[in-house]
């Protein structure tokens, strides 16, 4: 039964908890080994009957598929585990886009935006109740029976892994060492990333398109962070003007620019004077593209890219450790 009993210990962290499970050795033993606990005190008193005399070998194969049915119906303890380092992709199907088939980062979203708005309503951001509705749409926020926002899930930075133009983009790309591109090239996704944007048919295109098409903002967000600004200060020039004011509904709910940027953990993208920080001088009036266009550049933002994503997810961990104290943080 010892033996028996160390293999349920092995084995059942990773049948309760698949989402908590990364692929890479050391990280997997860990946190294998932080579940041995609540399972050994599982052995330790079955959901079996003590009283009933049953064979080891039939103990161990109806414990187990009690517990699996019990798990299906909540009914066993789940350990909650908010981690910034987890790669979104690893719990999407292969090949699939992790903003919309990531279970984890879905209930992270959630997680992390269900909080008070700037005028004490809640904003609660939920998978849609009707099965047609969540087949087309990520998340919802009802705030009236007629008025209701949905969401899309996206990064907000970009590697430009993939990009085949501009030229000089593509030949700064060329220029990188080997170790250079194996930091910079297809990052993991992690939640330092994750940002949801509002989405309306009538409405084309979205943010979220815009910023990744419009060459001027060029997926980066501290520019799209300072298009942002000007709406809410009013100020002309912003390369999504058009788009801002479509979605003006959406940025009236957070009252000010400076509650937007808390709400959202940007901090690390805004000064102590309210001004955006770019990654590249001469951004500020968008005066040029705002893919970099030399190595020197495209180094430059993609270590700005890589130190935000690191200090927004500390700050998203710092928020759930205040605000759910019954959740599991993990920092690396």
């Amino acid at each position: 039964m010892a033996l028996c009993s160390d293999a349920i210990v092995t084995f059942l962290p990773i049948l309760f908890f698949p989402q908590t499970i990364r692929p890479d050795r050391d990280s997997f033993v860990g946190q294998v080994a932080g579940q041995v606990g609540w399972v050994q005190n599982w052995i330790a008193e079955p959901p079996w009957s003590t009283q009933q005399q049953v064979p080891a070998t039939t103990a161990v194969v109806s414990a187990v598929g009690s517990a699996v049915r019990n798990r299906r119906a909540h009914r066993l303890p789940s350990l909650r585990v908010f981690d910034i380092t987890f790669n979104y992709r690893v719990d999407s199907p292969p090949g699939k886009d992790p903003d919309s088939q990531s279970p984890l980062l879905k209930a992270d979203h959630q997680l992390l935006w269900t909080k008070e708005l700037c005028d004490g309503e809640l904003f609660k951001v939920q998978v849609p109740a009707e099965p047609k509705e969540r087949r087309k749409n990520y998340l919802m926020f009802e705030q009236t029976p007629d008025k209701r926002f949905t969401f899309g899930s996206d990064a907000i930075t970009n590697s430009y892994t993939s990009w085949g133009k501009p030229r000089n983009l593509v030949e700064a790309k060329a220029e990188l060492s080997e170790e250079q591109k194996r930091r910079y090239f297809n990052p993991p996704y992690t939640i330092g990333s994750a940002m949801i944007w509002p989405v309306r048919k009538i409405h084309r295109p979205t943010l979220n398109t815009a910023r990744g098409m419009r060459l001027r903002i060029a997926d980066r967000m501290d520019l799209t962070l300072e298009c942002i600004r000007r709406h809410y200060a009013e100020e002309p020039g912003s390369p999504l003007a058009d788009v801002t004011t479509n979605y003006a509904d959406f940025f009236k709910l957070f009252c000010a620019f400076k509650q937007f940027v808390e709400f959202f953990h940007l901090q690390d993208l805004v000064t102590p004077e309210g001004k955006i920080d770019f990654f590249l001088e001469d951004d500020e009036n968008f005066k040029r593209p705002g893919v970099p266009t030399t190595k020197d550049e495209y180094i430059r933002v993609r270590e700005a890219s890589l130190k935000f994503i690191t200090l927004r997810g500390n700050r998203m961990a710092d928020w759930v450790e205040k605000n759910h104290p019954d959740i599991k943080v993990r920092r690396q």
